[in-house]
């Protein structure tokens, strides 16, 4: 585009925005700018409409990178910049060849660009080429309409939209752009907003997946103590690159699912080589998972306050959601009985006290029949579940503000009865709060664990992830002692033919080691 018309559009841009900046632009710039974080490239960056989104910390520390072909929109970016205190550096550059070196960027963040390049391919491998591993490329732009008749119409507007507008395409299939790039698209939500030919638009992020190490056994050691009679192996890396891991569940196909809980991503990991595929984005916060008497995958999805089932395609049947009309509160754990019979713990603790529904914690039973019952109700913060060996016994833990292992008597009708308490399970001590969920305060005691997920093992000792370590009890509560990890653990599952592998979910990674007692087989396991 000629100077002189890269000075008028410069000049007018912000006009043109400003109804939509002010009435659409500004929740979605906030999630795209506003979760940047580390070192943070901003492409196609305009006249800066996304300063103001920027975390604190890029605002007054960190510095951001700008660039964009257009010099003199660079020039009002940087006088907004000025006005906001932040620290850039501004490069006049096009998307499609930027003058950075491999791998400079933790986050890249792009919007209203992929629609006015001239080749949205090349764009999106020159951002794959930035980011680290593990990096995110977040966006907003405006897409293909769907239906036959808007996709027509925004392809005749497009020779005049285009040359009016600095290139600008209002008919671009953006999304599939992205699948077919070397990014693994995470999340994408669409808003109507905006008139046509530009709508709908799209916001979401797309990561470079990280390559995961695997680690030889036998190199790393890490203590058993106080257990004579429980033997381990050496402790090795499964995976890593996660935010936050929990769900284990072993299949004998040779798999291990996880769900990266915090960022809401469902995946299997191929345990012949370590590798990790992505089965389910916006995974309602998936957290404990257990198979159904048919052998499908039972899952509790926390941030969708939900229990549902994946079917042999993959599609999500939901199975409770609501009880006597009431919203679940954050579903955690879930195991099957062999009778057909599955149980939930649903604690209210980390929910803010005017989005309660149910107004208590408890244990649920859902029957064979879709019939909900209240199994439980006695515990504050139910969290883990694991059966007996004979099932008689249903064990759970209780994360806070009391932390310790409880158990029930299980009737062969379903009714638990005879709640005790079992052993305590204290906090790592630590002053002061913090904020676990949006205006959801906790003690700092929990950052060092708290009792959470657990499994028995054919001789009826409880293996319950918790402060520091793994803790492993005797049936009647004595504690035996503990096992170290490289990483805080959040649960765990046994696996592999002889079920003498336990799986451990611990933060960013996953980690296996060998016991010599082989754990309870999970009804429903498929053969």
């Amino acid at each position: 585009m000629p100077a002189f018309t890269q000075r008028i559009f410069a000049a007018i841009y912000d006009p043109a925005l400003a109804a939509s900046e002010r009435g659409v632009f500004k929740p979605h710039r906030e999630y795209v700018a506003g979760r940047a974080t580390g070192d943070v490239l901003e492409i196609g960056a305009g006249t800066g409409a996304n300063l103001p989104y920027y975390s604190e910390d890029i605002k007054q520390g960190a510095q951001l990178t700008v660039t964009d072909p257009n010099s003199f929109m660079l020039r009002k970016l940087t006088a907004k910049a000025t006005k906001l205190g932040m620290t850039i550096a501004s490069s006049v550059a096009p998307a499609t060849n930027m003058p950075f070196e491999d791998e400079s960027f933790d986050t890249i963040v792009g919007t209203l660009v992929l629609c006015s390049v001239d080749d949205q391919a090349d764009v999106i491998n020159e951002v794959a080429r930035l980011l680290r591993p593990g990096g995110e490329f977040r966006f907003m732009e405006h897409v293909r309409g769907k239906g036959r008749l808007r996709g027509i119409f925004q392809d005749i507007s497009m020779p005049l939209w285009r040359t009016c507008f600095e290139g600008c395409h209002p008919n671009r299939n953006t999304i599939a752009a992205i699948k077919a790039s070397a990014l693994e698209l995470i999340e994408t939500t669409e808003f109507g907003n905006g008139l046509y030919p530009v709508r709908p638009h799209i916001v979401g992020f797309a990561r470079k997946p990280a390559p995961i190490p695997i680690r030889e056994s036998k190199k790393e050691n890490w203590p058993v103590s106080g257990m004579s009679d429980f033997k381990t192996g050496a402790i090795e890396l499964v995976a890593t690159g996660f935010t936050f891991t929990e769900g284990p569940l072993w299949h004998p196909t040779g798999k291990l699912f996880v769900s990266d809980v915090d960022a809401r991503i469902h995946y299997v990991i191929d345990l012949m080589t370590g590798y990790k595929s992505v089965i389910r984005e916006n995974s309602g916060g998936t957290n404990g998972a257990t198979f159904d008497l048919d052998g499908n995958v039972v899952y509790a999805q926390q941030d969708a306050q939900q229990i549902v089932r994946m079917e042999d395609d993959g599609e999500i049947t939901l199975l409770a959601d609501r009880f006597e009309g009431a919203r679940l509160n954050r579903s955690n754990d879930v195991v099957t009985h062999s009778s057909g019979d599955i149980y939930f713990t649903d604690p209210q603790e980390l929910i803010p006290e005017d989005e309660r529904e149910l107004g208590y914690s408890a244990i649920f039973r859902l029957s064979p029949d879709g019939a909900l019952s209240v199994a439980a109700k006695d515990m504050n913060h139910p969290n883990g579940l694991a059966f007996s060996p004979d099932e008689s016994i249903l064990y759970a833990t209780n994360s806070r503000p009391d932390p310790h292992l409880h158990a029930y008597d299980a009737a062969p009708d379903g009714t638990l009865s005879n709640p005790r308490f079992l052993a305590d399970m204290p906090y790592v001590p630590a002053e002061g709060t913090f904020e676990k969920y949006p205006g959801v305060f906790r003690s700092r005691d929990e950052l060092g664990g708290v009792p959470d997920g657990m499994k028995v093992d054919e001789a009826g000792r409880i293996l319950c992830t918790g402060p520091r370590s793994i803790w492993v009890f005797e049936p009647d509560g004595t504690h035996l002692g503990m096992i170290a990890l490289p990483e805080l653990p959040a649960n765990l599952a046994f696996g592999d033919p002889d079920r003498q592998t336990i799986f451990v979910t611990a933060r960013t990674s996953v980690y296996k080691l060998r016991t010599d007692v082989p754990g309870t087989k999970l009804p429903g396991m498929p053969a």
